[in-house]
């Protein structure tokens, strides 16, 4: 143990080491690079919130702003073009409502074939044993595909109180509902569907319905 000059010991307590978290850099405004850049700043400040927990340190003081993330000239651009105001007057607000726009809308105004899309890219992952984990994934998935095409409008879960609420939850049902596997699953979950058609309009309905199901 460590003594001072007196001779006494030292207590110590380590402090906790944080890696330097570097906030990712907005330098495009095409959509895919919108979703990537929103995924790697949730990541971002799912960190700092951890390390505000742990240290108590305010998480305003410390997080770096979505405007301080974007590149001067991509921030330029916005505040004419998009948000038709001065640069300086850009705010956090306005950039988030901006972007998150951008990645809810379809690429160029063009709607996919969306069965065919989710055909080809959603797959229930039989290789996880762990029921839940094996739904979870999936709708991750899902989620994931949403995004990446620009269907949040759409697909998107969002909020109850919106308009289109209950015609984006069937829609997002319907397609969850058709990529089930293995068969056998899809077909029991077809059957509930009859008796209980909750599961037709409701996502969290229906992942509940998979979790206790899908072990049968």
């Amino acid at each position: 143990m460590a003594t001072d000059a007196d001779g006494d010991v030292e207590m110590t307590v380590p402090q906790p080491v944080f890696e330097v978290v570097q906030p990712p850099s907005l330098g495009a405004w095409d959509q895919a690079s919108l979703v990537s850049w929103v995924r790697q700043r949730r990541k971002y400040e799912a960190k700092i919130r951890n390390r505000c927990a742990v240290t108590g340190e305010q998480y305003e003081h410390i997080v770096t702003s979505i405007r301080n993330s974007i590149e001067p000239r991509i921030l330029d651009h916005l505040a004419r073009f998009v948000l038709k105001k001065p640069s300086s007057a850009v705010n956090d607000e306005d950039l988030g409502l901006a972007i998150t726009r951008r990645c809810s809308s379809l690429q160029n105004s063009h709607i996919p074939d969306m069965d065919q899309l989710f055909q080809d890219q959603l797959r229930m992952d039989l290789s996880i044993e762990d029921t839940e984990a094996r739904i979870l994934d999936y709708f991750v998935l899902f989620d994931k595909i949403v995004e990446d095409h620009g269907l949040a409008g759409i697909l998107g879960s969002g909020r109850e109180d919106e308009a289109n609420y209950a015609e984006r939850m069937k829609l997002r049902c319907k397609i969850l509902m058709k990529n089930i596997a293995p068969e056998m699953l899809k077909l029991e979950m077809e059957r509930l569907a009859i008796a209980k058609p909750v599961i037709k309009k409701d996502d969290i309905a229906l992942y509940e319905a998979l979790v206790e199901r899908a072990p049968l």
